[in-house]
């Protein structure tokens, strides 16, 4: 911290924040005058914010040397801050400034993270050089240095390296009707096993629904959406059946799956089946569509 001042002797000042103190502006002119001088010791102590001289704390009849009064005058002045809860105090007795202390690691922090950040861009740089010539061909172009250094002017010719031809981005998905769901089956064999991909893909459209959510990359947003269903995926779901106890006699959801199992199309039955598991009212709209369609 004491390097850091000399090189920076100045610090952050706040002027509002020390005019409007409430705690200083209740302390006699004389208290607050030789609260600034201690300010300025504090400025260039180490660490910041304490008022030492030296490596000693500073002391009443250190402070009454300093400023030319009395060391009686100096207590007065020191009760009369300490009471309107100025400063503090650290385990050792040394008074201290919290705004000063604070604002100084603040900037210690700051210049902590802009070095850091120094030598990651000169890192990304000679990485980034690296995949431009190739690990053997920047070493090719670094100059050589054998005994005295090349003071040469000529510049070193640079001859990249063969750069792999850039493999075209496929285009992104924005709705979960145009995703393809063979390929997505595949993708969650390996990545989200045990998930049934269909059901998962019927929960996710009503959710985006009934969000009206828009996508960005729809196939993104179902990986995750497979890979949090992962961890407690539910067995396999049952046969659709009209006499399933959940659907009425009767009811368009019954008559729809057995409808569609009636003309052999167990696709369209399933997925009635597996709406309705997660939305009723939904599925009673697609099953109203569908036995319109077959009639």
């Amino acid at each position: 911290m004491a390097a850091l001042m000399a090189a920076n002797p100045s610090v952050t000042f706040y002027w509002n924040d020390y005019e409007n103190d409430p705690c200083l502006r209740v302390c006699s002119l004389a208290a607050q005058g030789l609260w600034m001088r201690m300010l300025c010791l504090a400025a260039k102590a180490d660490p910041v914010g304490h008022v030492k001289v030296g490596p000693k704390s500073c002391t009443a009849f250190d402070l009454a040397r300093l400023v030319g009064e009395s060391e009686e005058t100096i207590n007065g002045l020191l009760s009369e801050l300490d009471r309107a809860g100025v400063y503090s105090l650290t385990r050792q007795g040394t008074i201290f400034s919290r705004r000063m202390t604070r604002q100084a690691k603040q900037d210690l922090l700051t210049i902590c993270l802009s070095e850091k950040r120094r030598v990651a861009g000169k890192k990304g740089g000679l990485v980034s050089a690296s995949k431009r010539w190739g690990k053997d061909g920047l070493l090719e172009q670094l100059p050589k240095q054998t005994g005295k250094q090349n003071l040469s002017k000529s510049k070193p010719t640079l001859t990249p390296t063969t750069i792999p031809p850039k493999v075209p981005r496929t285009k992104r998905v924005t709705s979960l009707d145009e995703i393809d769901v063979p390929a997505l089956e595949e993708w969650a064999r390996k990545e989200a096993p045990n998930v049934d991909v269909g059901r998962e893909l019927a929960k996710a459209r009503v959710w985006t629904r009934s969000k009206e959510h828009r996508h960005k990359d729809a196939l993104a947003f179902m990986r995750k959406w497979l890979i949090n269903a992962a961890g407690d995926a539910d067995p396999a779901p049952e046969e659709p059946s009209p006499q399933d106890t959940r659907f009425p006699p009767g009811s368009t959801i019954a008559r729809a799956i057995d409808r569609a199992l009636t003309r052999l199309e167990k696709a369209k039955a399933t997925e009635i089946y597996r709406l309705a598991e997660t939305s009723m009212p939904d599925a009673e709209r697609l099953a109203a569509t569908y036995l319109g369609e077959a009639a």
